[in-house]
């Protein structure tokens, strides 16, 4: 490149372009063309330049546009080092052969040097080889080892942060709505859109999936006449998009929030769509395209918000796809809460009387497996779900199969509001199969296919399940899925690969729910058992625990006073939730404790959910 652009000014690298001063591009894992501003025209801009290259994950929009796409090789697979922000050095090495022939950044670089067929390894080892200086075998070993090079701070200064490339926002205009653009909280801006374990997340407070939306609030809605669902056209500074109408509360009036990362044609066949899963027949185009591309009305003046933004109702009507659409408790004790100060005054204030049962409580001589969700620490994040999702080989049903209430997710964080819709109080309580003592599930049952075990497990017999669903109807938390399709069977290499080899892959007709990772209880017993001893407090963690980022969830034995999940189910504020139905849940639940201060609007806190 012959211009004066710097690294990072792409209003630089335009101008070059079309002055004809670039001769080479090279693009790593960037899609420019679906996420730089509209002004730019990158396709036109592409098309000045001899010789473009773009490595990335996928064929997407700026990949198309290149004239060579090289696939991207995943972090997990490739060779590389990385800069903490004090200067500290990683080493980053790979924990699986590459699954398909794929070049990582510094394999592309180098090779537009001339030099065929690059070796990653030998590649990073010979950048390292003169500045870690003698003794580089064993040191290099050493840094593989802890995973930081010891000296990284004297080798690699942390460099002066540089200010922004583009200028100052101008005035924006004072009438008209406020339009916030937002990454999406699963596809972020776009890189994660061609994940469908993240597309059929649900937003945490929307539960939308697989679709953004233009986030309005009722007060706002209400004015422009305009209901969920409602498609209308979106007016920004001369730009224009069209896009469906959610209503959301806690929105601020006069605000429309869009998510970016949505607009783009799935690149695959839509095989998880297809009632009978099927593949597409060959040059069959089963290209979806999910959600709309707020990115075509940003621009430099406006790259996070302004104010001009106008809404034009079509007519049409958006199919979008969400997982609850109830809001509110209605008055069901579900979700408990209080303040800190109720609290103090009566530990006790969700505690409930066990009612009395016909039959007597079953004995548990060795384990006793049980679960406590604490309310106060869990965010709404979904990290659960997903770990769920990944370590159970649970399937996605796609945006069709959510809109006939077909969702499969073992685990699901149900969320509700209480208070006014301007400022609500927002409430996650994730719901899984809670493996009650007293299963209504296991009563109906005509093959015995849902059973419990002798340690207090409900569990799933797949081969004597015959589909009849009676076990579902009668599940007073609506938490086991129905296999309606043929999802067990893999498409490619890739599906095959990603599945966990310790857990069943169902077939159709099956049901299926949360088995407390049985799989990982049946791994602990057998390392103890080889031991002679019982399986420790902690040893056995299931993948919702293990993703938790702030600890919410805690699994143990209840035989082992000591445990964590033990402790915990003594403290006064813990519950059962529709306790008073006697299914003696082993799940249980710690009211969700505010600790607000009271100058502040809204007091969630003050009443008891």
């Amino acid at each position: 490149m012959e211009g004066e652009a710097e690294a990072g000014d792409l209003d630089g690298l335009t101008a070059d372009a079309q002055a004809g001063k670039v001769d080479t591009l090279l693009i790593l894992d960037a899609n420019p063309a679906y996420a730089a501003m509209p002004e730019m025209d990158w396709n036109g801009f592409l098309a000045k330049i001899p010789h473009t290259a773009c490595v990335s994950y996928y064929r997407d929009e700026t990949a198309t546009g290149c004239a060579w796409h090289a696939p991207l090789a995943h972090a997990l697979e490739s060779w590389g080092d990385a800069r903490a922000w004090d200067g500290t050095i990683s080493l980053q090495q790979p924990l699986i052969e590459p699954l398909v022939p794929a070049w990582t950044p510094t394999m592309a670089i180098v090779a537009l040097r001339g030099v065929a067929n690059p070796d990653p390894l030998a590649l990073l080892q010979d950048h390292w080889r003169p500045l870690l200086g003698d003794g580089f075998d064993a040191r290099w070993q050493e840094a593989l080892r802890k995973g930081v090079l010891s000296d990284g701070q004297a080798v690699s200064p942390v460099p002066a942060a540089r200010p922004t490339a583009f200028a100052p926002a101008a005035p924006a205009p004072v009438s008209g709505l406020e339009v916030e653009f937002r990454p999406d909280p699963t596809v972020w801006d776009g890189r994660y859109a061609f994940h469908p374990w993240l597309q059929e997340t649900p937003k945490p407070y929307s539960q939308l999936t697989w679709d953004n939306a233009a986030y309005l609030s009722p007060d706002t809605a209400m004015s422009l006449g305009l209901s969920p669902r409602d498609e209308v056209e979106l007016l920004f500074r001369g730009r224009s998009v069209l896009a469906p109408v959610w209503i959301q509360a806690g929105q601020c009036d006069g605000v429309v929030t869009l998510h970016l990362g949505y607009g783009r044609a799935w690149p695959g066949p839509r095989v998880w769509l297809e009632g009978d899963g099927s593949l597409p027949a060959p040059g069959e185009d089963r290209r979806e395209v999910f959600g709309f591309n707020a990115y075509a009305l940003r621009s430099r003046e406006a790259l996070w918000y302004g104010k001009g933004l106008e809404i034009r109702k079509t007519g049409r009507v958006w199919p979008l796809a969400c997982r609850q659409e109830q809001e509110r408790l209605e008055g069901r004790p579900i979700v408990r809460a209080a303040d800190l100060s109720r609290l103090r005054k009566d530990p006790g204030f969700c505690a409930e009387p066990e009612h009395e049962s016909l039959y007597p409580p079953r004995p548990y001589p060795g384990y006793a497996w049980g679960m406590t969700i604490d309310m106060s620490l869990c965010t709404g994040c979904l990290a659960c779900t997903v770990a769920c999702r990944a370590e159970n080989n649970v399937p996605v049903v796609g945006k069709e199969g959510v809109l006939r209430h077909r969702d499969m997710a073992w685990l699901r964080i149900d969320r509700y509001f209480t208070g006014p819709a301007d400022t609500p109080a927002a409430y996650f309580q994730p719901m899984l199969c809670q493996h009650c003592e007293h299963a209504p599930c296991e009563l109906v049952c005509p093959v015995e296919a849902t059973v419990h075990d002798s340690e207090g497990l409900n569990q799933m017999i797949y081969n004597r399940c015959i589909g009849t669903r009676y076990c579902s109807n009668n599940c007073p938390y609506k938490v086991r899925r129905f296999n309606f399709f043929d999802f067990a069977r893999a498409q490619d290499q890739a599906a095959e690969a990603q599945r966990n080899p310790d857990v069943t892959v169902r077939g159709r007709g099956v049901m299926e729910k949360c088995t407390f990772c049985v799989q990982r209880i049946a791994q602990g017993r057998i390392a103890s058992e080889k031991e002679n001893r019982r399986i420790r407090d902690g040893e056995v963690v299931t993948a919702c625990m293990q993703a938790c980022p702030t600890g919410a969830i805690v699994f143990g034995d209840l035989n082992d006073g000591s445990s964590r999940v033990a402790v915990l189910r003594k403290l006064p504020w813990h519950y059962a939730v529709l306790g008073e139905l006697g299914t003696r849940p082993r799940v249980r639940y710690l009211a969700k404790v505010w600790n607000q201060n009271p100058s502040l609007p809204g007091e969630p806190g003050k009443t008891q959910v």
